[in-house]
Protein backbone atom coordinates (compact mmCIF):
# COMPACT_ATOMS: atom_id res chain seq x y z
CA UNK A 1 0.00 0.00 0.00
CA UNK A 2 2.79 2.43 0.94
CA UNK A 3 4.73 1.77 -2.24
CA UNK A 4 1.55 2.18 -4.27
CA UNK A 5 0.98 5.64 -2.74
CA UNK A 6 4.61 6.57 -3.43
CA UNK A 7 4.26 5.37 -7.02
CA UNK A 8 1.09 7.44 -7.52
CA UNK A 9 2.87 10.46 -6.03
CA UNK A 10 5.83 10.13 -8.40
CA UNK A 11 3.46 9.99 -11.37
CA UNK A 12 1.75 13.29 -10.52
CA UNK A 13 2.44 16.53 -12.36
CA UNK A 14 3.23 18.24 -9.06
CA UNK A 15 6.05 15.77 -8.31
CA UNK A 16 7.53 16.23 -11.78
CA UNK A 17 7.39 20.00 -11.41
CA UNK A 18 9.15 19.78 -8.04
CA UNK A 19 11.89 17.55 -9.48
CA UNK A 20 12.37 19.83 -12.48
CA UNK A 21 12.41 22.95 -10.31
CA UNK A 22 14.92 21.51 -7.81
CA UNK A 23 17.14 20.21 -10.60
CA UNK A 24 17.17 23.53 -12.43
CA UNK A 25 17.72 25.59 -9.27
CA UNK A 26 20.57 23.39 -8.06
CA UNK A 27 22.18 23.30 -11.48
CA UNK A 28 22.03 27.10 -11.77
CA UNK A 29 23.39 27.43 -8.21
CA UNK A 30 26.28 25.10 -9.04
CA UNK A 31 27.12 27.06 -12.16
CA UNK A 32 26.93 30.42 -10.36
CA UNK A 33 29.00 29.30 -7.36
CA UNK A 34 31.57 27.55 -9.55
CA UNK A 35 31.83 30.62 -11.75
CA UNK A 36 32.22 32.84 -8.69
CA UNK A 37 34.99 30.60 -7.30
CA UNK A 38 36.84 30.61 -10.61
CA UNK A 39 36.52 34.40 -10.83
CA UNK A 40 37.98 34.79 -7.32
CA UNK A 41 40.77 32.33 -8.16
CA UNK A 42 41.69 34.27 -11.30
CA UNK A 43 41.51 37.56 -9.42
CA UNK A 44 43.85 36.30 -6.67
CA UNK A 45 46.33 34.93 -9.19
CA UNK A 46 46.22 38.21 -11.11
CA UNK A 47 46.92 40.08 -7.85
CA UNK A 48 49.96 37.88 -7.12
CA UNK A 49 51.18 38.38 -10.71
CA UNK A 50 50.94 42.15 -10.36
CA UNK A 51 52.97 42.07 -7.15
CA UNK A 52 55.64 39.81 -8.69
CA UNK A 53 55.92 41.99 -11.79
CA UNK A 54 56.39 45.07 -9.62
CA UNK A 55 59.00 43.29 -7.49
CA UNK A 56 60.89 42.19 -10.60
CA UNK A 57 60.88 45.76 -11.90
CA UNK A 58 62.37 46.96 -8.60
CA UNK A 59 65.08 44.27 -8.78
CA UNK A 60 65.96 45.23 -12.37
CA UNK A 61 66.32 48.87 -11.32
CA UNK A 62 68.41 47.86 -8.32
CA UNK A 63 70.73 45.71 -10.49
CA UNK A 64 71.27 48.66 -12.77
CA UNK A 65 72.17 51.13 -10.00
CA UNK A 66 73.65 48.92 -7.23
CA UNK A 67 76.18 46.14 -6.75
CA UNK A 68 75.17 42.49 -6.60
CA UNK A 69 75.99 42.39 -2.91
CA UNK A 70 73.66 45.29 -2.18
CA UNK A 71 70.95 43.69 -4.28
CA UNK A 72 71.32 40.34 -2.49
CA UNK A 73 71.09 42.05 0.90
CA UNK A 74 67.92 43.84 -0.25
CA UNK A 75 66.42 40.57 -1.40
CA UNK A 76 67.13 38.95 1.96
CA UNK A 77 65.41 41.80 3.79
CA UNK A 78 62.40 41.58 1.49
CA UNK A 79 62.12 37.80 2.01
CA UNK A 80 62.18 38.27 5.80
CA UNK A 81 59.46 40.93 5.55
CA UNK A 82 57.19 38.69 3.45
CA UNK A 83 57.44 35.40 5.23
CA UNK A 84 53.64 35.14 5.44
CA UNK A 85 53.34 35.15 1.66
CA UNK A 86 56.32 32.78 1.21
CA UNK A 87 58.15 35.26 -1.00
CA UNK A 88 61.59 34.20 -2.16
CA UNK A 89 64.33 35.04 -4.68
CA UNK A 90 67.00 32.93 -6.39
CA UNK A 91 69.86 34.04 -8.65
CA UNK A 92 71.79 31.79 -11.07
CA UNK A 93 74.46 32.29 -13.67
CA UNK A 94 73.96 31.66 -17.35
CA UNK A 95 74.83 27.99 -16.87
CA UNK A 96 72.08 27.66 -14.22
CA UNK A 97 74.56 27.34 -11.36
CA UNK A 98 73.14 28.83 -8.12
CA UNK A 99 74.63 32.12 -7.02
CA UNK A 100 72.18 33.32 -4.40
CA UNK A 101 68.96 32.23 -2.69
CA UNK A 102 66.88 33.82 0.07
CA UNK A 103 66.02 31.81 3.19
CA UNK A 104 62.97 29.61 2.63
CA UNK A 105 63.48 29.33 -1.10
CA UNK A 106 62.26 26.02 -2.53
CA UNK A 107 64.68 23.27 -3.45
CA UNK A 108 66.63 23.86 -6.65
CA UNK A 109 65.22 20.59 -7.93
CA UNK A 110 61.87 22.33 -8.26
CA UNK A 111 63.32 25.06 -10.48
CA UNK A 112 62.31 24.70 -14.10
CA UNK A 113 65.31 25.46 -16.34
CA UNK A 114 63.34 27.15 -19.12
CA UNK A 115 60.79 29.84 -18.23
CA UNK A 116 59.98 32.77 -20.52
CA UNK A 117 61.12 36.10 -19.16
CA UNK A 118 58.63 38.34 -17.36
CA UNK A 119 55.81 35.82 -17.84
CA UNK A 120 54.33 34.51 -14.55
CA UNK A 121 54.08 30.72 -14.29
CA UNK A 122 53.09 28.05 -11.77
CA UNK A 123 55.82 25.99 -10.10
CA UNK A 124 54.46 23.53 -7.56
CA UNK A 125 52.85 25.57 -4.80
CA UNK A 126 54.50 28.79 -6.03
CA UNK A 127 53.77 31.47 -8.56
CA UNK A 128 57.08 32.56 -10.10
CA UNK A 129 58.60 35.00 -12.58
CA UNK A 130 62.16 35.29 -13.89
CA UNK A 131 64.38 37.71 -15.85
CA UNK A 132 67.75 37.41 -17.61
CA UNK A 133 69.99 40.36 -16.72
CA UNK A 134 73.32 41.48 -18.25
CA UNK A 135 75.56 43.12 -15.66
CA UNK A 136 78.03 45.40 -17.49
CA UNK A 137 80.50 42.79 -18.83
CA UNK A 138 79.43 39.66 -20.71
CA UNK A 139 78.38 38.22 -17.36
CA UNK A 140 74.73 37.06 -17.41
CA UNK A 141 72.59 36.25 -14.38
CA UNK A 142 69.05 34.85 -14.12
CA UNK A 143 66.85 36.29 -11.38
CA UNK A 144 63.79 34.29 -10.34
CA UNK A 145 61.32 35.39 -7.69
CA UNK A 146 58.19 33.68 -6.47
CA UNK A 147 55.38 33.73 -3.96
CA UNK A 148 53.66 30.85 -2.20
CA UNK A 149 50.09 30.00 -3.15
CA UNK A 150 49.20 28.67 0.29
CA UNK A 151 47.45 31.87 1.36
CA UNK A 152 45.46 31.87 -1.87
CA UNK A 153 44.44 28.24 -1.31
CA UNK A 154 43.38 29.11 2.24
CA UNK A 155 41.16 31.91 0.88
CA UNK A 156 39.71 29.56 -1.71
CA UNK A 157 39.14 26.97 1.00
CA UNK A 158 37.05 29.46 2.98
CA UNK A 159 35.10 30.23 -0.21
CA UNK A 160 34.58 26.49 -0.73
CA UNK A 161 33.20 26.17 2.80
CA UNK A 162 30.78 29.01 2.14
CA UNK A 163 29.94 27.34 -1.17
CA UNK A 164 29.11 24.03 0.55
CA UNK A 165 27.00 25.80 3.19
CA UNK A 166 25.02 27.75 0.59
CA UNK A 167 24.54 24.65 -1.56
CA UNK A 168 23.36 22.64 1.45
CA UNK A 169 20.83 25.34 2.35
CA UNK A 170 19.60 25.45 -1.24
CA UNK A 171 19.39 21.66 -1.27
CA UNK A 172 17.06 21.87 1.72
CA UNK A 173 15.10 24.93 0.62
CA UNK A 174 14.72 24.11 -3.09
CA UNK A 175 12.30 21.16 -2.61
CA UNK A 176 10.05 23.17 -0.27
CA UNK A 177 10.15 26.19 -2.55
CA UNK A 178 9.63 23.94 -5.58
CA UNK A 179 6.63 22.27 -3.93
CA UNK A 180 5.12 25.67 -3.18
CA UNK A 181 5.69 26.86 -6.75
CA UNK A 182 4.33 23.62 -8.20
CA UNK A 183 1.25 23.89 -6.00
CA UNK A 184 0.69 27.48 -7.15
CA UNK A 185 1.27 26.49 -10.77
CA UNK A 186 -1.19 23.62 -10.87
CA UNK A 187 -3.87 25.41 -8.83
CA UNK A 188 -5.60 26.67 -12.01
CA UNK A 189 -5.44 23.14 -13.42
CA UNK A 190 -7.03 21.74 -10.26
CA UNK A 191 -9.79 24.30 -10.59
CA UNK A 192 -10.32 23.21 -14.19
CA UNK A 193 -10.40 19.54 -13.19
CA UNK A 194 -12.96 20.27 -10.47
CA UNK A 195 -15.06 22.26 -12.92
CA UNK A 196 -14.86 19.45 -15.49
CA UNK A 197 -16.02 16.92 -12.89
CA UNK A 198 -19.14 19.01 -12.27
CA UNK A 199 -20.08 19.19 -15.95
CA UNK A 200 -22.92 16.77 -16.62
CA UNK A 201 -23.79 15.43 -20.08
CA UNK A 202 -27.32 16.73 -19.59
CA UNK A 203 -26.04 20.24 -18.74
CA UNK A 204 -23.67 21.07 -21.57
CA UNK A 205 -24.48 24.77 -21.23
CA UNK A 206 -22.00 24.96 -18.33
CA UNK A 207 -18.53 26.27 -19.19
CA UNK A 208 -15.12 26.33 -17.54
CA UNK A 209 -14.06 29.56 -15.81
CA UNK A 210 -11.59 31.88 -17.53
CA UNK A 211 -9.31 33.95 -15.28
CA UNK A 212 -8.45 36.43 -18.04
CA UNK A 213 -4.70 35.97 -17.57
CA UNK A 214 -4.17 34.70 -21.10
CA UNK A 215 -1.90 31.89 -19.87
CA UNK A 216 -1.98 28.19 -20.71
CA UNK A 217 -4.82 27.33 -18.26
CA UNK A 218 -6.95 30.05 -19.86
CA UNK A 219 -6.08 28.70 -23.31
CA UNK A 220 -7.03 25.23 -22.11
CA UNK A 221 -10.33 26.59 -20.78
CA UNK A 222 -11.10 28.27 -24.09
CA UNK A 223 -10.20 25.14 -26.05
CA UNK A 224 -12.31 22.93 -23.79
CA UNK A 225 -15.21 25.38 -23.92
CA UNK A 226 -14.95 25.41 -27.72
CA UNK A 227 -15.07 21.62 -27.65
CA UNK A 228 -18.15 21.75 -25.40
CA UNK A 229 -19.76 24.16 -27.85
CA UNK A 230 -19.12 21.74 -30.70
CA UNK A 231 -20.40 18.77 -28.69
CA UNK A 232 -23.48 20.71 -27.61
CA UNK A 233 -24.14 21.82 -31.18
CA UNK A 234 -23.60 18.27 -32.44
CA UNK A 235 -25.98 16.82 -29.87
CA UNK A 236 -28.61 19.43 -30.68
CA UNK A 237 -28.33 18.71 -34.39
CA UNK A 238 -28.37 15.00 -33.61
CA UNK A 239 -31.53 15.42 -31.57
CA UNK A 240 -33.16 17.41 -34.34
CA UNK A 241 -32.05 14.82 -36.88
CA UNK A 242 -33.46 11.97 -34.80
CA UNK A 243 -36.72 13.85 -34.24
CA UNK A 244 -37.07 14.57 -37.95
CA UNK A 245 -36.10 11.01 -38.87
CA UNK A 246 -38.66 9.62 -36.41
CA UNK A 247 -41.30 11.93 -37.86
CA UNK A 248 -40.48 10.92 -41.43
CA UNK A 249 -40.43 7.23 -40.52
CA UNK A 250 -43.71 7.50 -38.63
CA UNK A 251 -45.63 8.66 -41.73
CA UNK A 252 -45.09 5.57 -43.96
CA UNK A 253 -45.30 3.22 -40.98
CA UNK A 254 -48.64 4.76 -39.96
CA UNK A 255 -49.88 4.55 -43.54
CA UNK A 256 -48.91 0.87 -43.77
CA UNK A 257 -50.55 0.05 -40.43
CA UNK A 258 -53.76 1.94 -41.22
CA UNK A 259 -54.05 0.28 -44.63
CA UNK A 260 -53.57 -3.16 -43.09
CA UNK A 261 -56.07 -2.49 -40.27
CA UNK A 262 -58.70 -1.15 -42.66
CA UNK A 263 -58.32 -4.16 -44.90
CA UNK A 264 -59.19 -6.40 -41.94
CA UNK A 265 -62.26 -4.52 -40.73
CA UNK A 266 -64.54 -6.16 -43.30
CA UNK A 267 -64.50 -8.50 -46.22
CA UNK A 268 -63.25 -6.96 -49.46
CA UNK A 269 -62.98 -7.93 -53.08
CA UNK A 270 -59.85 -9.31 -54.64
CA UNK A 271 -59.23 -5.99 -56.41
CA UNK A 272 -59.55 -4.04 -53.17
CA UNK A 273 -57.05 -6.32 -51.45
CA UNK A 274 -54.69 -5.90 -54.38
CA UNK A 275 -55.03 -2.12 -54.15
CA UNK A 276 -54.30 -2.19 -50.41
CA UNK A 277 -51.26 -4.43 -50.89
CA UNK A 278 -50.06 -2.25 -53.75
CA UNK A 279 -50.29 0.82 -51.49
CA UNK A 280 -48.41 -1.00 -48.73
CA UNK A 281 -45.64 -1.96 -51.21
CA UNK A 282 -45.43 1.64 -52.38
CA UNK A 283 -45.08 2.89 -48.80
CA UNK A 284 -42.46 0.22 -48.09
CA UNK A 285 -40.49 1.35 -51.13
CA UNK A 286 -40.59 4.94 -49.88
CA UNK A 287 -39.57 3.74 -46.44
CA UNK A 288 -36.66 1.79 -47.95
CA UNK A 289 -35.46 4.91 -49.79
CA UNK A 290 -35.55 6.92 -46.58
CA UNK A 291 -33.67 4.25 -44.59
CA UNK A 292 -31.00 3.97 -47.30
CA UNK A 293 -30.51 7.72 -47.29
CA UNK A 294 -30.15 7.76 -43.50
CA UNK A 295 -27.59 4.96 -43.72
CA UNK A 296 -25.66 6.83 -46.38
CA UNK A 297 -25.47 9.88 -44.14
CA UNK A 298 -23.91 7.68 -41.46
CA UNK A 299 -21.44 6.20 -43.97
CA UNK A 300 -20.14 9.63 -44.96
CA UNK A 301 -19.09 10.24 -41.35
CA UNK A 302 -17.13 6.97 -41.42
CA UNK A 303 -15.43 8.01 -44.66
CA UNK A 304 -14.32 11.25 -43.03
CA UNK A 305 -12.89 9.33 -40.08
CA UNK A 306 -10.96 6.69 -41.98
CA UNK A 307 -9.57 9.08 -44.60
CA UNK A 308 -9.76 9.31 -48.37
CA UNK A 309 -9.68 6.45 -50.86
CA UNK A 310 -7.52 5.95 -53.93
CA UNK A 311 -7.21 8.27 -56.90
CA UNK A 312 -10.10 7.82 -59.37
CA UNK A 313 -11.29 9.34 -62.63
CA UNK A 314 -14.08 11.76 -61.74
CA UNK A 315 -14.67 12.52 -65.43
CA UNK A 316 -15.65 8.88 -66.01
CA UNK A 317 -18.16 9.01 -63.14
CA UNK A 318 -19.61 12.21 -64.63
CA UNK A 319 -19.97 10.56 -68.06
CA UNK A 320 -21.72 7.55 -66.55
CA UNK A 321 -24.14 9.76 -64.60
CA UNK A 322 -24.84 11.80 -67.72
CA UNK A 323 -25.54 8.66 -69.76
CA UNK A 324 -27.83 7.27 -67.04
CA UNK A 325 -30.04 10.40 -66.87
CA UNK A 326 -29.99 11.29 -70.56
CA UNK A 327 -32.98 9.05 -71.37
CA UNK A 328 -35.02 10.50 -68.48
CA UNK A 329 -34.21 14.05 -69.59
CA UNK A 330 -35.15 13.25 -73.20
CA UNK A 331 -38.53 11.81 -72.13
CA UNK A 332 -39.28 15.00 -70.20
CA UNK A 333 -38.20 17.22 -73.08
CA UNK A 334 -35.14 18.61 -71.27
CA UNK A 335 -31.86 19.30 -73.04
CA UNK A 336 -28.85 18.05 -71.04
CA UNK A 337 -25.34 19.16 -72.01
CA UNK A 338 -22.02 17.82 -70.71
CA UNK A 339 -18.67 19.55 -70.94
CA UNK A 340 -15.89 17.66 -69.13
CA UNK A 341 -12.11 17.78 -69.18
CA UNK A 342 -10.33 14.43 -69.39
CA UNK A 343 -8.68 13.03 -67.36
CA UNK A 344 -9.69 14.53 -64.00
CA UNK A 345 -8.41 12.77 -60.87
CA UNK A 346 -9.67 13.08 -57.30
CA UNK A 347 -9.17 10.98 -54.18
CA UNK A 348 -12.25 9.44 -52.66
CA UNK A 349 -14.94 6.80 -52.62
CA UNK A 350 -16.49 6.16 -56.04
CA UNK A 351 -19.84 5.01 -54.59
CA UNK A 352 -20.34 8.18 -52.55
CA UNK A 353 -19.14 10.50 -55.33
CA UNK A 354 -21.57 8.77 -57.72
CA UNK A 355 -24.34 9.49 -55.17
CA UNK A 356 -23.46 13.21 -55.26
CA UNK A 357 -23.62 13.30 -59.06
CA UNK A 358 -26.90 11.36 -59.16
CA UNK A 359 -28.56 13.58 -56.54
CA UNK A 360 -27.54 16.84 -58.22
CA UNK A 361 -28.57 15.74 -61.71
CA UNK A 362 -31.80 14.11 -60.46
CA UNK A 363 -32.76 17.33 -58.63
CA UNK A 364 -32.04 19.38 -61.72
CA UNK A 365 -34.29 17.14 -63.83
CA UNK A 366 -37.11 17.17 -61.25
CA UNK A 367 -37.28 20.97 -61.05
CA UNK A 368 -36.58 21.89 -64.67
CA UNK A 369 -39.71 22.30 -66.82
CA UNK A 370 -40.16 20.87 -70.28
CA UNK A 371 -38.01 22.68 -72.84
CA UNK A 372 -35.46 23.61 -70.19
CA UNK A 373 -31.73 22.97 -70.21
CA UNK A 374 -29.29 21.30 -67.78
CA UNK A 375 -25.54 21.89 -68.02
CA UNK A 376 -22.89 19.70 -66.39
CA UNK A 377 -19.36 21.11 -66.45
CA UNK A 378 -16.19 19.52 -65.02
CA UNK A 379 -12.92 21.47 -65.09
CA UNK A 380 -9.52 21.56 -63.37
CA UNK A 381 -8.21 24.74 -61.77
CA UNK A 382 -4.45 24.18 -61.82
CA UNK A 383 -3.73 27.49 -60.08
CA UNK A 384 -5.60 26.40 -56.93
CA UNK A 385 -5.04 22.65 -57.58
CA UNK A 386 -8.79 22.02 -57.42
CA UNK A 387 -11.42 20.18 -59.44
CA UNK A 388 -14.61 22.17 -60.10
CA UNK A 389 -17.99 20.54 -60.88
CA UNK A 390 -20.95 22.72 -61.95
CA UNK A 391 -24.51 21.42 -62.32
CA UNK A 392 -26.85 24.15 -63.63
CA UNK A 393 -30.51 24.12 -64.61
CA UNK A 394 -33.03 26.59 -66.00
CA UNK A 395 -35.70 25.65 -63.50
CA UNK A 396 -37.84 27.82 -61.24
CA UNK A 397 -34.96 28.67 -58.88
CA UNK A 398 -34.75 28.85 -55.10
CA UNK A 399 -35.76 31.92 -53.06
CA UNK A 400 -32.78 33.77 -51.57
CA UNK A 401 -34.12 33.24 -48.04
CA UNK A 402 -34.02 29.46 -48.50
CA UNK A 403 -30.54 29.17 -50.05
CA UNK A 404 -28.69 28.91 -46.67
CA UNK A 405 -31.00 26.04 -45.67
CA UNK A 406 -30.94 23.84 -48.76
CA UNK A 407 -28.22 21.56 -47.32
CA UNK A 408 -30.01 21.06 -43.99
CA UNK A 409 -31.42 17.61 -43.36
CA UNK A 410 -35.13 17.17 -44.06
CA UNK A 411 -35.40 20.72 -45.40
CA UNK A 412 -37.75 20.96 -48.35
CA UNK A 413 -38.52 24.65 -48.31
CA UNK A 414 -41.80 26.40 -48.99
CA UNK A 415 -41.59 26.73 -52.76
CA UNK A 416 -43.18 24.54 -55.37
CA UNK A 417 -39.96 22.54 -55.42
CA UNK A 418 -41.06 21.05 -52.11
CA UNK A 419 -44.80 20.90 -52.55
CA UNK A 420 -44.73 18.25 -55.22
CA UNK A 421 -45.37 14.59 -54.75
CA UNK A 422 -43.45 12.21 -52.54
CA UNK A 423 -41.12 11.57 -55.47
CA UNK A 424 -39.43 14.83 -54.57
CA UNK A 425 -37.88 12.97 -51.63
CA UNK A 426 -37.46 13.58 -47.94
CA UNK A 427 -35.12 16.57 -48.02
CA UNK A 428 -32.02 14.41 -47.56
CA UNK A 429 -30.50 14.44 -51.05
CA UNK A 430 -28.62 17.75 -50.80
CA UNK A 431 -27.74 17.00 -47.19
CA UNK A 432 -26.12 13.75 -48.34
CA UNK A 433 -24.25 15.68 -51.05
CA UNK A 434 -22.91 18.16 -48.49
CA UNK A 435 -21.78 15.39 -46.12
CA UNK A 436 -20.03 13.45 -48.91
CA UNK A 437 -18.29 16.55 -50.24
CA UNK A 438 -17.10 17.58 -46.77
CA UNK A 439 -15.83 14.05 -46.10
CA UNK A 440 -13.73 14.38 -49.27
CA UNK A 441 -12.24 17.70 -48.09
CA UNK A 442 -14.31 19.60 -50.64
CA UNK A 443 -16.88 22.39 -50.65
CA UNK A 444 -20.37 22.71 -52.10
CA UNK A 445 -22.45 25.83 -52.59
CA UNK A 446 -25.69 26.81 -54.30
CA UNK A 447 -26.44 29.88 -56.41
CA UNK A 448 -29.96 30.54 -57.61
CA UNK A 449 -32.28 33.16 -58.95
CA UNK A 450 -36.03 32.68 -58.94
CA UNK A 451 -37.36 32.23 -62.47
CA UNK A 452 -33.85 31.88 -63.95
CA UNK A 453 -32.38 28.70 -62.53
CA UNK A 454 -30.01 27.14 -60.02
CA UNK A 455 -26.31 26.23 -60.08
CA UNK A 456 -24.60 23.89 -57.65
CA UNK A 457 -20.83 24.29 -57.49
CA UNK A 458 -18.70 21.49 -56.02
CA UNK A 459 -14.92 21.72 -55.55
CA UNK A 460 -12.54 18.88 -54.66
CA UNK A 461 -8.76 18.83 -54.13
CA UNK A 462 -7.09 17.56 -57.28
CA UNK A 463 -5.38 14.18 -56.77
CA UNK A 464 -1.63 13.76 -57.20
CA UNK A 465 -1.09 12.50 -60.76
CA UNK A 466 2.56 11.46 -60.32
CA UNK A 467 1.53 7.83 -60.70
CA UNK A 468 -0.48 8.43 -63.90
CA UNK A 469 2.01 10.44 -65.96
CA UNK A 470 1.48 8.08 -68.87
CA UNK A 471 -2.10 9.32 -69.30
CA UNK A 472 -2.98 11.31 -72.39
CA UNK A 473 -2.92 15.11 -72.01
CA UNK A 474 -6.08 16.82 -70.78
CA UNK A 475 -8.83 17.27 -73.35
CA UNK A 476 -12.40 18.57 -73.28
CA UNK A 477 -15.43 16.49 -74.26
CA UNK A 478 -18.78 18.17 -75.02
CA UNK A 479 -21.98 16.06 -75.28
CA UNK A 480 -25.45 17.46 -75.90
CA UNK A 481 -28.74 15.56 -75.78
Amino acid sequence: MYFARVKRLTETLRFRLVVWNVSVVLLIALLILFGYRQSVHLALVAGIDDVLLQDMQEIRLALRDSTLKEVFESLERKAEAHTLTGWYARVRDKNHRPIFATPGAPSPLLQRPIIEDDLPAFLGEFRIIQHHHMKGTPSEIVVRIGSSLNRMHEDLGRIDQSFYAVFAMMLLAAPAFGYWMADRSIQPLRSLVDAIHHIHPNKLDERLPNQGAGDEPDQLSRSFNALLDQISDYLKRKQIFLSNAAHELRTPITAIRCSAELSLTESRTQQEYEDVIGGIIEECSALEVLVNQLLLLGETHLVALRGQGEALRLDRLVHKAHDMFSAVAEVRGIQIQLRAEEPVYVEGDAHHLRQVLNNLIDNAIKFTPEGGRITIELTCNFASNQVVLLVSDTGEGIPESELPLVFDRFFRGGSTRSRQSRSCGYGLGLSICAEVVRSHRGEIEAQSEVGVGTTFKVTFPRANQSDVLSEAPSRVTTITH
